[in-house]
């Protein structure tokens, strides 16, 4: 059963890129798994250079292994439990600490059978320190200096394409993994459906599949698959071409003038950081607009395909679904990540004091420690106990560049959530968003 092949998975071990490879000139994997992989690299690693220089502001990207583990946690809201554990063992032991045993991300069953004999419990004092270890950023990912101070991510797509990191050659493994589990609910799912019907399921039968009946088998085994996502996936299992992306037609300096009088031109006294930041802002919404053109492209595509009604063998709808395009969740990652959701998830609000104006001090960096710049180093102002995300009123020319970096992000992450739906057929435009927008 899925549970049976979740709990072995950890003792799987080859390399992701290799495997794609391989799987791809036999026709049974995408290259766009690649893409998508990468993707979510470039995605996850703005994340935490944008979380660093809001919440730690030190001269290297660095963060608290407590926030670490909780980006985590959000980043892959599905995935498997030991998979969360073996990226966990992993953090720790890039800075040095022994393997992680219970909490929220138990490790895997043979090391928790090497390690029952040992407590299994810590002392307050113990857990804080471990959530108070430092964790560089660009190390864990394999950045080279001038990528990290480059936020936007024209730096950083080249690293991450040759990063040999643990984590992150871990996190391209379990990519692969977990595409082949989803491959398997579609499969089981099928195969539920026709038994139930009384039809014939074996290899090379004469059971058909419909369109709707795909749909449901889809929606069987991720039921949070989005509309876009379901006729994605269909048009690609019925060997229909996907709609070509909209041409730009001069929407780049559109976007540029429309962010220019939503967000406020840039002060030309201001340094080229600060319109780059601008343009990109348009550019964002350029690249977004096209995506809503897109999905109505895709809406008028699918309801061609239910209107035809075309028939298709269970094989050869799964073989046509794997070798278009890549096949994952509707949540294996998605970017959107907040910073209330980081301080609210790394159990920081759970730890303030009785006072609703206590300070975190204890997980806050020693330069940082005291007063208001104790705050500040919080996200700005000050993290509530609903976690509302502040702005910084008495910031340095540091922490606005700190602010505005957090704030390009978040502007991303909101405004692109088409462009990450629609990554199930267009892994690229996806990525382009991440690092060329």
């Amino acid at each position: 059963g899925e549970q049976g092949i979740a709990s072995s998975l950890p003792t799987l071990n080859f390399t992701a890129g290799a495997e794609v490879l391989y799987r791809g000139l036999l026709g049974e994997f995408h290259e766009d798994a690649f893409h998508d992989q990468t993707c979510m690299l470039v995605a996850l690693t703005r994340i935490m250079l944008s979380l660093a220089s809001r919440l730690e502001r030190s001269p290297r990207p660095t963060l608290r292994l407590s926030a670490v583990s909780a980006v985590l946690r959000l980043f892959f809201p599905q995935k498997p439990r030991e998979h969360l554990s073996t990226l966990k063992r992993l953090l720790y032991g890039a800075v040095g600490l022994n393997e992680p045993r219970g909490g929220m991300m138990a490790t895997t069953s043979s090391m928790r059978a090497t390690t029952s004999s040992m407590s299994h419990t810590k002392t307050r004092d113990e857990e804080a320190s471990v959530a108070l270890v430092s964790v560089h950023i660009g190390d864990i990912f394999g950045l080279r200096p001038r990528s990290q101070a480059d936020p936007l991510g024209e730096s950083i797509l080249s690293d991450l394409i040759r990063a040999s990191t643990p984590l992150v050659q871990e996190m391209r493994r379990q990519h692969v993994i977990e595409c082949c589990i989803f491959l398997d609910r579609i499969r089981n799912a099928i195969a539920t459906m026709l038994e139930k019907a009384g039809r014939e399921t074996k290899l090379g039968a004469d059971a058909k599949l419909t369109v709707k009946e795909a749909e449901l088998a889809l929606l069987t085994a991720d039921r949070s698959l989005s509309e876009d996502q379901r006729h994605l996936y269909l048009l690609r299992g019925f060997g229909r071409r996907l709609p070509d992306m909209p041409s730009n037609n001069g929407e780049g300096a559109k976007g540029m003038e429309a962010a220019a009088d939503h967000f406020g031109g840039p002060d030309r006294r201001d340094d080229n950081a600060e319109v780059r930041e601008w343009q990109r802002r348009g550019q964002c919404q350029a690249k977004a607009s096209r995506a809503g053109k897109l999905q109505a492209l895709l809406k008028e595509r699918a309801q061609a395909l239910f209107d035809d009604s075309p028939l298709c063998t269970p094989e050869d709808f799964l073989r046509k679904l794997t070798s278009s395009g890549v096949l994952k969740g509707s949540r294996t990652w998605q970017p959107d990540v907040s910073l209330a959701d980081v301080v609210k998830e790394a159990g920081l609000v759970a730890v303030r004091g009785e006072s609703a104006s206590a300070q975190l001090e204890e997980f806050l960096p020693t330069e940082f420690a005291g007063g208001t710049a104790n705050r500040n180093s919080l996200g700005g102002g000050a993290v509530s106990d609903a976690g509302n995300e502040g702005a910084d009123a008495s910031g340095s020319g540091s922490a606005d560049k700190a602010e505005g970096e957090f704030n390009l992000y978040r502007f991303q992450a909101e405004l692109g959530r088409g462009i990450w739906e629609m990554s199930v057929g267009y892994p690229l435009m996806a990525l382009s968003y991440w690092v060329g927008a």
